[in-house]
């Protein structure tokens, strides 16, 4: 890294650790963020001596394209890191030393969300066994499966309501 990257990023972690007052592991994991994005663009830029304003916002997708795809990193790791670059560019827009921000409208990869799972027919059927039967065997509470009785109750209630 040269010396001005370096004073930039030395001065963004000065400036997160004593005027935002973040956490030391937070500065620490910016810092190996922005060393692992520096190392990146020395080998996408081709070129040794590149800036910071040198960077838009194509170079920080092409190294979130390069965690996610080639380095397999997950998508939540890969928020965080972006989210230590967002944090370092707005605060060089802001002590002007760019122009503009490129990781302004950069977009973090959507958290993957899994549908959740199903009960087949047979398996409501066992859960739920007819409805009156279980509620005829749930009027009495000296019957010894009101705990059983309890659980059906509330399950029922809840799949009703769709909480």
């Amino acid at each position: 890294m040269t010396v001005e990257r370096e004073a930039a990023v030395s001065d963004f972690l000065r400036y997160v650790r004593t005027e935002r007052r973040l956490s030391p592991h937070t500065e620490a994991a910016y810092r190996r963020d922005l060393n692992d994005f520096s190392s990146f663009l020395a080998a996408h830029m081709e070129s040794a001596d590149w800036s910071w304003a040198d960077v838009d916002r194509l170079d920080i997708r092409a190294w979130l394209g390069d965690l996610e795809e080639r380095r397999k990193r997950r998508r939540s790791t890969v928020a965080r890191k972006l989210s230590a670059v967002r944090a370092f560019f707005r605060f060089l827009h802001r002590t002007e030393h760019i122009a503009f921000n490129p990781a302004r409208f950069v977009r973090a990869p959507r958290k993957r969300t899994d549908l959740p799972g199903y009960l087949t027919r047979g398996q409501a059927d066992d859960f739920w066994p007819s409805g009156t039967a279980r509620s005829s065997r749930c009027s009495t509470r000296a019957d010894s499966g009101w705990p059983s009785c309890r659980v059906w109750t509330t399950t029922t209630w809840i799949w009703g309501v769709d909480l």
